[in-house]
């Protein structure tokens, strides 16, 4: 009993490590000639695409970007042309700084990637 013991809260601290660390590697910022990543959204700057969690858009179909404050978190927002999906929700940890650098950091990138202007 003591080795399924040992292999099943060994596997639990594997599995708990594990979703530590996609957590926080979604978090960082990742910059370069090709794309834009951060908490969650990614913008491709040749295939003029956004990737919002799982869901992908044309960067024309953004219609908004804003800061909305959710009780005691702020999200990132952005509105897409999408009846089904017209609101996505990047939440954001941070001052009040981070969350607009983390806006002007998206605005940048979709008008990089040909798409429209929100600033």
């Amino acid at each position: 009993m003591g080795f399924f013991a040992f292999i099943l809260i060994a596997s639990l601290v594997v599995a708990f490590s594990y979703l530590i660390y996609r957590y926080f590697k979604s978090k960082a910022l990742v910059a370069t000639d090709e794309l834009f990543s951060q908490n969650g959204i990614t913008i491709h700057y040749a295939n003029q695409t956004i990737t919002i969690g799982k869901k992908s858009y044309d960067v024309n179909k953004v219609t908004g970007v804003s800061i909305r404050n959710h009780g005691n978190s702020t999200a990132l927002q952005v509105e897409v042309d999408d009846i089904k999906h017209p609101i996505h929700r990047a939440v954001i940890i941070g001052s009040a700084n981070t969350c607009d650098q983390f806006m002007q950091r998206v605005c940048v990138a979709l008008r990089k990637a040909g798409g429209p202007s929100f600033i």
